[in-house]
């Protein structure tokens, strides 16, 4: 990684042209980052996985995204969620509905729902 760094340095003559190539370099890798979680966070579904592995991939995207700055609302946490389950599953989603109105935290509702499997 060093060596690519220097590389995106050669011709830069001034410490503020250092910085700003460096700057722009890890601005795009962050884009790509949220793009890439966002993608995988859109596409988890349950399929065949039990709920609990499900809510915990939920959970691990939505947590990438916020470690890249991209922070993902409640709300639209459990809307992915509600996309992701079949209709057999849908009494989770009201389980969670109601446990979002108490606390409004994603964790606390997945550490509540994985507490009563």
């Amino acid at each position: 990684m060093l060596e690519s760094l220097l590389l995106r340095m050669v011709g830069c003559e001034t410490s503020s042209q250092i910085w700003k190539t460096l700057e722009t370099h890890f601005a795009s890798q962050t884009k790509a980052k949220v793009s890439q979680f966002k993608t995988q966070l859109q596409n988890t579904r349950k399929a065949n996985s039990s709920i609990t592995d499900y809510l915990l991939k939920i959970k691990s995207n939505v947590d990438l995204l916020a470690f890249v700055g991209h922070i993902i609302s409640s709300s639209d946490t459990i809307a992915m969620v509600v996309r992701g389950v079949k209709e057999e599953n849908k009494e989770v989603v009201e389980i969670l509905g109601i446990k979002i109105s108490h606390n409004g935290k994603f964790s606390h509702v997945v550490l509540a729902i994985l507490a009563q499997i």
